[in-house]
């Protein structure tokens, strides 16, 4: 196995990592699929080390925002009012996702007693610019201070969802078995079409007869015109309508917690590896589209034994359950680790 090896040396911002907990700062724009990629590294280094993780949520000025990186790009003077602030005193380490914090990491990373430095997913920026980078392996990175993971990091931990299963079932009632879809939408490289909607509504009320009790939830990336179609064709399904359960804003985790099997749109790299966490049996439920990265992340959760193809709901089998956040947060924190010395 190649040993990480942090990008170009230079100072960091304190030389006793022990005596205090380590600031962590977990910077995105805020979306929900980068925000947790950050939130989830810092909350699997809180559990290996004494941490204190500030969210720290970026708006850049436009039309900056909208523009690539360079001269006209985000930077740190381009911040908006609303943004949160970004000026030292620095973190110890700065965990950050989404292409508006690339610039951001890199002019951060340049100055003096700066950061730890660590980007989630391809910055597609010269990889020197970081200490660490994470991204998916199906984007086929390479580099020394690389550490390729299937799929992303996430915010799942087997307590939060024991602890939401729980509270989910005393509001939606025991079941002997229970299926659970994520259903995600269009993407750059998919699209969500009646024929695959159908296929979806086939794929569950299968389940359905094979004595699961569905539970469905729908992405950001839903369209709106698919959600009633689903109401339609499994009314005994259970389909969270976006408002609070019982205690739960969001039963999310919950919903993993209670499956036995889940069913998984193709586009989500997120909630493929999400499921893959469980342990359980995992239905791939194809949409229109594809291309070659996708092929691979698919692949990849072939070989690991989370996805078989041409599986039906009476089948089950097990697998290692996934821990690629785990995995980064150890070899993260390794790496700090060296580097301070």
């Amino acid at each position: 196995m190649t040993t990480l090896r942090a990008g170009a040396k230079r100072g960091y911002a304190r030389p006793d990592m022990q005596k205090d907990p380590l600031t962590l700062w977990a910077v995105s724009d805020g979306r929900a699929g980068m925000a947790n990629q950050v939130l989830g590294l810092a909350e699997a280094l809180a559990r290996r080390t004494p941490c204190r993780i500030v969210e720290k949520t970026i708006v850049i000025t436009p039309p900056h925002d909208r523009l690539p990186r360079g001269p006209l790009g985000p930077s740190l003077a381009r911040l908006a009012p609303s943004s949160d602030p970004l000026s030292p005193p620095w973190p110890d380490i700065w965990l950050a996702c989404g292409r508006r914090t690339v610039p951001l990491s890199l002019e951060v990373r340049a100055m003096a007693g700066a950061p730890f430095v660590v980007q989630t997913q391809d910055p597609k920026a010269p990889l020197g610019g970081f200490d660490l980078v994470l991204p998916p392996a199906h984007d086929q990175l390479s580099g020394a201070n690389v550490l390729p993971l299937i799929g992303a990091p996430n915010r799942l931990s087997s307590v939060r969802m024991a602890k939401d299963a729980l509270a989910l079932e005393a509001e939606v009632g025991p079941a002997d078995k229970t299926a659970v879809a994520l259903i995600g939408g269009d993407s750059k490289q998919y699209k969500m079409t009646p024929n695959a909607v159908s296929l979806m509504l086939e794929a569950l009320a299968a389940a359905e007869d094979a004595g699961h009790r569905v539970l469905i939830t729908f992405s950001r990336r839903t369209p709106a015109w698919v959600k009633p179609h689903f109401a339609k064709g499994l009314p005994k399904a259970w389909i969270w309508d976006g408002n609070a359960v019982g205690q739960i804003g969001n039963p999310y985790f919950g919903l993993l917690g209670l499956a036995d099997r889940l069913y998984v749109t193709a586009e989500s790299a997120n909630m493929l590896t999400d499921a893959a966490f469980t342990g359980c049996p995992v239905h791939l439920l194809p949409l229109q589209g594809g291309a070659a990265k996708w092929r691979r992340l698919h692949a990849s959760l072939e070989a690991h034994g989370v996805l078989r193809p041409d599986a039906g709901p009476d089948d089950h089998w097990t697998y290692p359950p996934l821990r690629e956040t785990d995995r980064a947060a150890d070899a993260l924190l390794a790496l700090y680790r060296r580097a301070r010395r």
